[in-house]
């Protein structure tokens, strides 16, 4: 019936996706390798997926063998249950018909990829675009990967939409886990699934939502941690998905950090400090695992492990610098271009970090 294939499908997600992101860290630590002989293509990539499945195949079967089932489509939800599906599919369209056009994704997260693919290596290169080599590459590597493995770009925004189903899932999770019952999570997905930048995002190659779905999963396995802290599995999930919000784009951890100090501090006293050193270890070497190559790259190329980006300073800047970022971006996304013209816009923007355009929207 439709109620078990529900059960079934919503279930084995729950089971798999933390593998999915063990499978993607291993690929991409592979890349990190064959780049330094430029040996990064077709070949290369399928080899490190067929190793990475390999290696993780008996936690794939283990997982898949552990699917209980669950009351997830009654009768009286099936409605909403259609609503978001009919979301999905929209998207899901729209991102395999139209290609890339917004102007992140034509300056540097598309670009970087072609070269990428020219010099087999995600070493950086000469560019005129900083951006290129600066931001951190995680979206555009398993970007990468899609693109080398069809050969085409046709499906370069299917890692967004997908983050997007990921992110419904996650919240689906959490909120299970909050306690919260059907209808209440019900309302909860279709909520987070009718976000415009949301909607707008999942047929992109941008990587908002894969950060998104990053954090939440992360928020999700850190509950987990925090009611059994003995399973070890559970802190490699943990690290992971912590390292890959990192390697995908670092402010991510910013919106981790109340939980991650929920976990640290609540849970754990000092004897279970020592109980669990090895535990800790391990998910600091996952983050050096993850994240070390591009670091590195960043720390010979400028000096800096953040590249001297602006927007990393501003996480020490003074208060006022950060206000006064928060409020000019929000200026910048409310549907009403008189605002803009007001003398609070002007002077709020005349002071905001350089990360702003310093010429008016409302004016281009």
């Amino acid at each position: 019936s439709s109620s078990f294939l529900g059960n079934y499908l919503l279930h084995f997600c729950s089971r798999v996706i933390n593998t999915f992101f063990l499978l993607i860290i291993i690929v991409i630590f592979g890349i990190n390798l064959f780049s330094y002989f430029d040996l990064v293509n077709v070949k290369t990539v399928t080899i490190l997926l067929l190793s990475g499945f390999i290696l993780l195949y008996p936690h794939f079967k283990k997982s898949i063998k552990n699917i209980k089932n669950r009351t997830f489509f009654r009768v009286k939800f099936q409605l909403y249950v259609l609503f978001v599906a009919i979301i999905l599919a929209l998207t899901f369209i729209q991102a395999i018909i139209y290609p890339p056009n917004n102007w992140d994704s034509m300056t540097y997260h598309m670009s970087r990829i072609v070269y990428w693919i020219q010099y087999s290596s995600i070493e950086y290169f000469e560019t005129n675009n900083n951006r290129q080599n600066l931001l951190m590459p995680g979206a555009e590597l398993i970007l990468l990967i899609v693109q080398l493995l069809f050969q085409t770009d046709r499906f370069a925004n299917l890692p967004q939409w997908i983050s997007f189903l990921i992110g419904m899932k996650a919240i689906w999770e959490i909120s299970g886990l909050l306690g919260l019952s059907t209808e209440k999570k019900m309302i909860i997905l279709i909520l987070y699934s009718t976000i415009p930048m949301a909607l707008l995002q999942s047929s992109s190659t941008q990587n908002d939502l894969l950060t998104s779905s990053l954090a939440l999963c992360t928020v999700y396995n850190a509950i987990q941690l925090r009611r059994n802290p003995k399973i070890f599995f559970n802190w490699i999930y943990f690290g992971s998905l912590l390292s890959l919000t990192f390697l995908v784009k670092p402010t991510g951890i910013l919106v981790l950090i109340p939980f991650i100090t929920f976990l640290f501090l609540k849970r754990f006293n000092f004897y279970h400090e020592k109980k669990f050193i090895l535990h800790y270890i391990s998910v600091i070497a996952i983050f050096g695992f993850v994240n070390g190559f591009d670091l590195y790259r960043k720390y010979n190329a400028t000096g800096s492990f953040s590249a001297g980006r602006q927007e990393v300073f501003l996480y020490t800047d003074p208060i006022k610098g950060k206000l006064i970022n928060s409020l000019t971006g929000l200026f910048y996304h409310i549907p009403f271009e008189q605002l803009c013209e007001t003398d609070t816009f002007v002077s709020l923007h005349s002071l905001s970090p350089t990360v702003f355009t310093r010429t008016n929207p409302c004016r281009q």
